[in-house]
């Protein structure tokens, strides 16, 4: 129900066909149920839409949105390597190859490693992986939390509902939490 007109121009804008269009890189701090603390990674070339369109989902689904750094202390830049376990070299010898890279920490979750690495040496614990005919599923900075919060089964399906939704907006890149949802409260949500 928008005219074709507007589309079109939303659409060159965002393609730089269209003079004026400045993207610029948000990032919206606040808290979900539970006390799980967000943090929001945009994109937008109209920040006062984007922080109204984050604004109402958060009230409307039990968070509320923070001052700036009131969350952003909790989480801390990494990149982040995960490479499929049982695909070539033990988890012993891939561990090893990734701390004699720079790697800072290693873990073994649900099937695949998770390699942790300084942001500036992501690309170097990448590309000597790739070497050794390690292929990683994925790399990237990430934000990751100092500490977890246990969320309980009466708040679960309320942060995992509000974060769906905020990763739907288009401006949204990227949404960190600091939560920990069992697994046994995951699987009763997943029935």
């Amino acid at each position: 129900q928008m005219p074709s007109d507007t589309i079109s121009r939303a659409v060159k804008r965002g393609t730089g066909e269209l003079e004026g269009a400045a993207f610029e890189e948000l990032v919206y701090e606040g808290y979900a149920p539970g006390g799980v603390a967000l943090l929001i990674e945009c994109t937008s070339d109209n920040r006062n839409r984007t922080r109204s369109e984050i604004h109402t989902i958060m009230a409307k689904n039990g968070g509320a949105l923070g001052a700036p750094n009131s969350v952003a202390w909790m989480f801390k830049s990494k990149g982040l390597i995960t490479v499929k376990a049982g695909q070539g070299p033990c988890e012993d010898e891939v561990m090893e190859w990734a701390l004699d890279l720079g790697a800072e920490d290693f873990k073994e979750i649900d099937g695949l490693y998770e390699i942790y690495a300084a942001p500036n040496d992501l690309l170097k614990v990448k590309d000597g992986l790739a070497a050794k005919r390690i292929a990683s599923a994925s790399a990237e900075i990430s934000m990751i939390p100092d500490n977890l919060v246990a969320v309980g089964e009466g708040d679960a399906a309320k942060v995992l509902k509000l974060i769906e939704l905020l990763e739907a907006l288009d401006d949204v890149k990227n949404v960190y939490g600091n939560f920990d949802i069992p697994d046994a409260v995951m699987e009763k949500l997943a029935a």
